[in-house]
């Protein structure tokens, strides 16, 4: 529920007009024009990381984080992550191999907030992996078939065997999630729903 309430809060601001926002640190007293955000001066990390080389796998995940004063990522926390194994761990360690200018304000170097999206996608020659599998659809709809017959402790394994087999590329990840989402709504079990979308 706290992920849920930190991400609703900044989609708030995410909405806000530009202009509101400068109005209002205007209206503090702060003049925008003196200050400046922190930026990337240094990727220490590797173009393609070691558990994703090779395979269908991708990943994603949203951070919040703060830059100090010496330009370095701390307060990291994952606000929302794919199911991917390594997912969090590896957009955290992401994060952490970049080396920042510190943000400054009237020529002072400060602290500042920020969100970071950490993504793999795969891109293979002469291969689109924007699709899903033919195992995974096979395996999907099988599934789709027991939820309709109410055979849910069949479909339970299934979904199980179907994530650790087949899904691997974002839109397995989204069809996953959606099929999930079905298991339950078939039962009724709105609080299993709500606790695996958290």
């Amino acid at each position: 529920m706290i992920k849920f309430t930190k991400l609703a809060a900044l989609c708030s601001l995410i909405a806000l007009p530009t202009q509101a926002l400068a109005r209002d640190v205007n209206d503090l007293g702060v003049d925008v024009q003196a200050a400046t955000s922190a930026y990337i001066v240094k990727n220490s990390n590797k173009r393609y990381p070691g558990s994703y080389n090779g395979s269908r796998l991708e990943g994603w995940a949203l951070m919040s984080y703060v830059v100090d004063t010496q330009g370095k990522a701390k307060d990291i926390e994952v606000i929302m992550a794919s199911d991917t194994r390594g997912s969090e761990e590896n957009a955290e360690k992401y994060l952490t191999n970049l080396e920042f200018a510190p943000a400054t304000k009237e020529g002072k170097t400060v602290e500042g907030g920020y969100l970071f999206s950490f993504e793999v996608g795969k891109y293979f020659n002469g291969y689109s992996n924007d699709k899903a599998s033919r195992g995974f659809i096979n395996e999907y709809d099988e599934i789709n078939k027991m939820l309709q017959a109410k055979e849910f402790k069949k479909a339970e394994k299934a979904l199980a065997e179907l994530y650790k087999d087949h899904t691997k590329n974002t839109s397995e990840q989204a069809l996953f999630a959606w099929l999930k989402s079905q298991f339950y709504y078939h039962q009724q079990q709105w609080f299993g729903l709500m606790s695996s979308c958290l």
